[in-house]
This record gives structure tokens, sequence and C-alpha cells, in this order.
């Protein structure tokens, strides 16, 4: 009897099947829908639209730092962030409209 407890007091999160840990009702199955659908709906036909002004000037500034021009701080602009990851999404997956707005 006590090695029974002793091995359940040592059983890690990991030891027990992932039924126990989550159980799937309708909400959560409509939730996990409504995220798919807008992950496709934001990813659906990106490179194809127009970008507005504010688009172009990141998407070039990022561009510029992704081709080794380096990034200078504007305060005009937004931080370093936004520029460093369209960079980064540039180099992962090369320089194109769709890329930029990923």
């Amino acid at each position: 009897m006590e090695r029974a407890l002793e091995r359940t007091r040592r059983e890690s999160i990991l030891d027990r099947p992932l039924s126990e840990l989550i159980s799937l009702n309708w909400e959560l199955v409509a939730y996990g829908l409504i995220l798919i659908v807008a992950a496709v709906t934001r990813f659906w036909d990106l490179g194809s639209r127009a970008m507005s002004h504010d688009e172009s000037l990141h998407v070039f500034y990022a561009w510029k730092l992704y081709a080794g021009e380096g990034y200078r701080h504007d305060p005009l602009m937004h931080g370093p962030f936004l520029f460093h990851a369209n960079a980064l999404a540039y180099f992962l997956f090369g320089a194109n409209d769709y890329t930029a707005r990923i």
C-alpha cells in the first residue's frame, strides 16, 4: 500500500495521459475552429493587396536591414522590434510582398 502511494507521489505531469490533462468540450472545439479560421483568413492572399504608406515604409527599412545596410532609429517610426522581425521573415522566407506582411 505504501509503495502505491509513494509511486503516485513521484508521478510527473508528463507521466499522465494527455486525455487526463485536457478535457475536450464544444467550447474548446469552437475556440479552436475560430483560431484556425482567423489564421487562414489572415494569411490568405497577402501578397496581392496594395500596401499603405506606413506599411511601405516599414517594409523598405526592414529590407535595408536585411540587405546589410543596418538599422538607424528614427523617432517618427516604430521601435526596432518591427524592423528586426520583418528582416528575420525576409531571411527565413525570402523578400517579397507576402513575407513583408507576415
